[in-house]
């Protein structure tokens, strides 16, 4: 019974990340630009 939860749950987050990577895109690209210039950088 557990392991059915673990993948409910893993299909869960993973469902929500990949909602989360398809709406950077509208939040703000120059901020995420800025951001992993700076990352880059270092």
């Amino acid at each position: 019974m557990s392991l059915q939860w673990t993948a409910v749950a893993a299909f869960l987050y993973a469902e929500v990340f990949l909602v989360l990577l398809l709406c950077i895109p509208f939040i703000s690209p120059t901020r995420y630009e800025t951001q992993f210039c700076h990352l880059i950088a270092e």
